[in-house]
């Protein structure tokens, strides 16, 4: 397929069958995973949950001169991904 591409030898039917989708979840309210359900010939499914703001540490870099200040917490973003 991928050399059909480069040699621009590519064509409409041989994109019709997939083998992999990736869904968007997060805008559907049901949760952080997904169970698909595969017919072949797709092979596999991925799913995009909903974006969260949460609170995570991250290591200061400094001197170590006073323990109590190694850890900061910041608000980080993250994206569940299921397959």
């Amino acid at each position: 397929l991928k050399a059909a591409a480069t040699e621009s030898r590519l064509h409409a039917d041989d994109l019709t069958t997939p083998t992999f989708t990736l869904s968007n979840i997060g805008s559907m309210n049901v949760g952080q995973t997904l169970k698909p359900v595969l017919v072949p010939p797709l092979v596999a499914m991925g799913a995009l949950g909903r974006i969260q703001r949460v609170p995570r540490f991250v290591e200061d870099d400094d001197d170590g001169a006073n323990p109590s200040d190694k850890n900061t917490v910041v608000a980080t973003n993250i994206l569940h991904v299921s397959r």
